[in-house]
């Protein structure tokens, strides 16, 4: 009787240990994947947003030197054009000023426009 007792208290309490080892192992195993999810996850969304902002800022300076780079551009021609055309108007303005005024020289000397013939 004493063997047959000690071999079921042996055989309960082997059973008993290796089920809460067994339970406390799949807890562990199950917080260390909850965690490690959790950690992955956590660093995934801050490397995504990281890459996200760097992205849109580095987009945003490529944009901006774009864009002011383009109007520098864009304000450079359009002020040579400007002075050109200024250059030409007055040009042809002071063209015009000295025919006038040979003109009328050749009038008031009775030279007219087929050279006084």
């Amino acid at each position: 009787l004493a063997w047959d007792v000690a071999l079921v208290w042996t055989v309960a309490y082997k059973a008993l240990a290796w089920a809460v080892a067994s339970a406390c192992m799949a807890a562990l195993a199950w917080a260390v994947a909850l965690v490690w999810t959790v950690a992955y996850k956590a660093l995934a969304w801050d490397v995504a947003l990281v890459w996200t902002v760097a992205y849109k800022a580095l987009a945003w300076a490529v944009e901006l030197v774009w864009t002011v780079s383009h109007k520098a551009l864009v304000w450079a021609v359009a002020s040579a054009c400007m002075a050109a055309h200024k250059a030409l108007a007055w040009a042809v303005a002071l063209a015009w000023a000295v025919a006038s005024a040979c003109m009328a020289i050749g009038m008031g000397c009775g030279i007219g426009v087929d050279g006084g013939a």
